[in-house]
């Protein structure tokens, strides 16, 4: 993150990602066992260096989000404080909602 910005290493870490989604699918139509497999661990490789960069990036460019948040925010009061909070209320409501609700849509569908 440290060398190419927030912004670019969140686009690294989604290419990556959809790189590691794709192997699964990839591993079930091929028929050798032994490549079913390396594609898996290969797919779990990339998908752990995805998420490294999405994780340490999404801190940076949230941070950063905030700032300029503050920054062009025409409400009086408004403080760095105040901004990271409700930035990360809202990215929890999202994040954790999704959760909750894809572990529930399970139950609901059979």
């Amino acid at each position: 993150v440290g060398r190419v910005g927030s912004r670019l290493s969140l686009i690294v870490g989604l290419w990556l990602n959809c790189i590691y989604l794709c192997s699964f699918p990839l591993a079930l139509v091929i028929r050798s066992p032994t490549a079913q497999a390396v594609v898996a661990i290969a797919g779990g490789s990339i998908g752990g260096v995805a998420a490294g960069f999405l994780w340490s990036a999404q801190g940076t460019y949230f941070a950063a989000s905030a700032r300029l948040y503050v920054r062009v925010s025409d409400k009086d009061g408004r403080t760095l404080e105040k901004a990271t909070a409700a930035f990360a209320a809202r990215f929890g409501s999202i994040f954790l909602g999704m959760e909750v609700l894809l572990k529930v849509l399970p139950l609901v569908l059979r």
